[in-house]
């Protein structure tokens, strides 16, 4: 299967966490609140680590005649204890409407109107809002009359303080390195967050930042540096960022970036998401800087951008995204017109029983990019009929994938997005996905770990690349006994385990039979000792590294090695480590890319001669 196809099929769950998840533990229901059978829904993103029990969804009965309300708790994503007093935000047609949750957490909110309901708004005092720009909200709740969604447990993640480092390239410390958040603005447009940083006379600094998002670090004199605030960051609270080679130049001067919106007949249009990304390369676009909303007559305006090439993507509803490369601050205005959206309509049933699922979550990737991880477009639903319908997206082949709670996700769908006004229709069934039990020890005494946070790889039965599960409930957390469960799994899965204070583990292969529970299966992971290194299994991929020019080059390959066996090649010149622009990364914070976990899959783009390739390589012992 190719790089594509597994990106495709599978997302990193440490790369797409939101700062909050919606987790319905109970059934949408057209009886009257209570007691009832347990389901979760999560944004397009996994859920926080925590275990959740799950019971399958009855089927939809008759409304009664009471009016519709969605009602729920408030908890917090590392404790799973009440927020008290956290206030929640429903948006429809531009208006919204607030409700307060109680000392224990529980809230109730009863819509004014039938119809669609976003959830826009979720935020308490030492917690990460989910907050993402207004009438963007990838959460959708459906009211109709006599029907209720009961048992929705809202998860907001607490905003601890990560421990940074800003170094050299040596391991030096960088007194007065400034640091910037890039990649939470999105997701925390109604109530931003603290984004820049200094470090202190020691390179030391601290910030909150959310599981998903970059540090950038600058210093006169050096290239910027940049780290991924990873799992393994949040989990032992510290993050670390190399500055690349030391230059002469200046630092880039900041500028304003202006432009208009428009419609295909030249019509303004109000209200889209222009997002801000930093360029690398010709194309690739980073983590979005910042963001704005046009105006009643299509502009928009950034005020302060680094003078360097950004990508700007938009959104708007009933049209296609669009999306325009390297354009420079402080030049002229930026003109972008967009095509009406494409529609995609479709319902999701369980394979075994037939009856809608609800809720679901819906993935759109275009299948013409070869390389970006993260979905076009994604939606999660919360609708007893168990349908969906889009209308954002891009005209032309498309690749989908739909998950639900306890359900294996589905294999990449392939669709074919018509021009409006026809649509492209696609029905899925989702089997029961399996359960796998297990415990985490500690490798030096065979100790619980309690709090170890717990993922799952998959893999298609004829491979032995490995890429983490792209389904609601593939990350928990291990009990005090340092037991854990994870459930909607599909056929075969390696398990990834994060303990404060340990190295990352990848177990071996396990298989997972749907519809059935798998265990009990112990992973040991081994404690950081003094003089190690840092918190990562020492392996990597099996490849020399060397300068070539300004960037790295493949030198010498360790025979039958990983690198080898993936058709890298001596000479080939590195260009992407997962994502990352190896000219931002420098020669240290690449090779530092390249390690990590045992089984774990390092996704490279490389240059041979004057063709461009995608590689996917799996980290080994040994190299």
């Amino acid at each position: 299967m190719s790089r594509r196809r597994l990106l495709v099929l599978l997302v990193a769950p440490f790369t797409l966490a939101l700062l909050a998840m919606v987790i319905l533990e109970r059934a949408l229901s057209t009886s009257p609140p209570g007691d009832g059978p347990a389901l979760q829904i999560s944004a397009p993103a996994p859920p926080p680590a925590l275990p959740i029990r799950i019971t399958p969804a009855p089927s939809p009965s008759t409304p009664d005649a009471l009016p519709s309300t969605f009602q729920g708790r408030v908890l917090s994503a590392a404790t799973q204890a009440p927020v008290p007093g956290a206030e929640l935000t429903f948006s429809r047609g531009g208006a919204g409407d607030s409700v307060r949750a109680g000392g224990d957490g529980t809230f109730t909110f009863r819509p004014p109107t039938h119809g669609r309901w976003l959830l826009a708004v979720v935020s308490a005092p030492g917690y990460f809002p989910f907050a993402p720009e207004w009438g963007f909200s990838p959460v959708q709740f459906d009211a109709a009359p006599g029907r209720h969604v009961r048992g929705v447990d809202v998860f907001l993640t607490p905003s601890l303080e990560l421990s940074g480092l800003v170094v050299d390239e040596e391991g030096a410390p960088v007194a007065g390195a400034e640091v910037q958040l890039l990649g939470a603005g999105g997701r925390t447009a109604l109530i931003p967050i603290p984004t820049r940083f200094t470090a202190d006379a020691t390179g030391r600094f601290r910030a909150a930042a959310p599981q998903g998002s970059t540090l950038e670090a600058h210093h006169a004199g050096f290239y910027p540096g940049h780290a991924l605030v990873d799992l393994n960051a949040v989990v032992n609270g510290r993050v670390r960022i190399m500055l690349g080679a030391a230059w002469a130049g200046p630092t880039p001067a900041r500028e304003a970036l202006a432009g208009r919106v428009l419609g295909q007949g030249g019509h303004p249009v109000p209200g889209a998401l222009v997002e801000a990304r930093k360029t690398h390369g010709w194309a690739y676009g980073g983590a979005a800087v910042a963001q704005a909303v046009t105006d009643g007559d299509g502009q928009f305006r950034f005020v302060d951008l680094d003078r360097s090439p950004h990508q700007l993507a938009v959104h708007a509803e009933g049209y296609s995204p669009g999306l325009v490369a390297r354009v420079l601050p402080g030049g002229s205005a930026v003109s972008i017109t967009l095509a009406p959206g494409g529609r995609l309509r479709g319902c999701v049933h369980a394979a075994d029983t037939g009856a809608p699922l609800a809720p679901f979550t819906v993935l759109v990737y275009d299948s013409t990019n070869s390389f970006r991880g993260d979905p076009d477009h994604s939606v999660s639903v919360a609708d007893p009929s168990g349908c969906f319908a889009l209308d954002e997206l891009l005209p032309g082949p498309a690749e989908v994938v739909v998950l639900a709670p306890n359900r294996a996700p589905t294999g990449t769908r392939r669709v074919e997005v018509p021009p409006p006004p026809a649509e492209a229709r696609l029905d899925v069934e989702l089997p029961a996905g399996g359960t796998l039990v297990g415990v985490v020890r500690d490798e030096r005494d065979g100790a619980p770990l309690p709090g170890a946070a717990v993922s799952a790889e998959a893999a298609p039965l004829d491979s032995d690349l490995f890429v983490p599960v792209i389904t609601s409930l593939a990350q928990t957390v291990s009990g005090p006994d340092g037991r854990f469960t994870l459930t909607g799994l599909p056929d075969r899965v390696r398990v990834l385990v994060h303990a404060a204070g340990h190295h990352p583990r990848a177990s071996i292969a396990v298989d997972v039979p749907a519809g059935l529970v798998t265990g009990p299966f112990a992973v040991d992971v081994r404690p950081v000792l003094e003089g190690d290194a840092g918190p990562v299994e020492p392996v990597g991929i099996g490849a020399v590294l060397v300068p070539d020019g300004a960037g790295l080059a493949v030198g010498a390959l360790r025979p039958g090695g990983a690198a080898e066996q993936s058709g890298l090649a001596p000479g080939d010149e590195l260009l992407e480590i997962d994502d990352h622009a190896v000219a931002d990364l420098g020669a240290g914070g690449a090779v530092e890319a390249l390690r990590g976990a045992e089984g774990t899959a390092a996704f490279l783009r490389v240059r041979r001669g004057n063709t461009e390739l995608d590689l996917q390589v799996s980290r080994r012992r040994g190299r």
